[in-house]
């Protein structure tokens, strides 16, 4: 689904409470990630992209874990044990088949995340659009505990679901960076929803075109992590309308801009949601993580 021209290509960030299966994927031997201090911005990402805003971390300088990101801490196989007789123990042949299941049921999520003011704008929070107001991101600091947020969110992520002007964005930066975190980005897999995009350059790109509810399932059956939407306004507004949002995290920025490209829009119907996480971090950004209500 095509980004329409002057929406948010940002980033919101989050470190959603997890179970330790998924909290293993931080990285191997417990090993932390910190965040830099500098205040960078990317102008070569066009288009107010995710770049923009995750240089303000500093991620060019920082000696990221190469294997950060690689899945870790998953169950071995069960093989069912037998005595001289040959005869499998039940108890060994339930374990097995428990966690048969278990691998079977294993499903991606499909995680929105977004920058917004308190009047829910999300246009041009890095400030290489022509909105009036961008760069109003850069305005209220974050802190540590937000940045960790970000890279977080990063590291964890199993793949990227973008709107093709996001996409592009994305395309024309990373491939030209070099690094673990960079490395991280342009080799994941991608897609890219687009009904105009013939041609997907970057490395490990698939375009998806033609009903989103039928290929958002095939990516939760394909991937067992998170499916990240970073900006890509329409297509994380269709997503929501379709109620195929699991995860929502908005990095409420407190400032009133009063214009500008609002994430929410209209919807068939109300979306209850319920809060799973909040935490103010800098100077008063709250960091909200919604899941759909039960």
């Amino acid at each position: 689904m095509d980004d329409p021209p002057g929406a948010h290509r940002g980033v919101g960030c989050v470190r959603p409470r997890r179970s330790v299966h998924a909290a293993a994927r931080m990285g191997r031997g417990g090993r932390e990630v910190e965040a830099g201090h500098g205040r960078l911005r990317a102008r070569e990402a066009r288009d107010g992209t995710e770049v923009e805003l995750l240089m303000q971390l500093g991620l060019e300088h920082q000696d990221l874990p190469a294997r950060a990101c690689e899945h870790v801490g998953r169950n071995e196989p069960v093989v069912a044990r037998s005595d001289h007789d040959g005869v499998r123990h039940p108890r060994d042949v339930s374990a097995k088949m428990k966690q048969h299941e278990e691998k079977e049921t294993e499903m991606g999520r499909i995680v929105v995340t977004e920058f917004v003011s308190l009047d829910g704008v999300m246009e041009d929070p890095g400030g290489s659009e022509n909105f009036k107001y961008g760069g109003w991101s850069f305005e209220i600091g974050r802190g540590d505990e937000g940045d960790q947020f970000k890279l977080d969110e990063a590291l964890e992520a199993d793949a990227l679901l973008l709107g093709r002007v996001t996409y592009e964005g994305f395309a024309e930066a990373w491939p030209s960076r070099t690094g673990d975190f960079a490395d991280k980005f342009n080799n994941m897999p991608k897609y890219v929803v687009s009904s105009t995009l013939n041609d997907a350059e970057w490395n490990n790109t698939t375009v998806l075109d033609g009903d989103l509810a039928g290929a958002v399932s095939d990516l939760k059956q394909r991937h067992e992590g998170d499916i990240v939407v970073h900006g890509s306004a329409q297509l994380a507004q269709a997503l929501l309308d379709r109620d195929l949002v699991d995860e929502l995290r908005l990095m409420v920025f407190p400032v009133v801009l009063g214009s500008g490209k609002r994430f929410f829009g209209a919807t068939s119907d109300k979306k209850p949601l319920q809060l799973a996480d909040s935490k103010t971090v800098g100077e008063g950004v709250e960091i909200l993580v919604y899941r759909p209500a039960p």
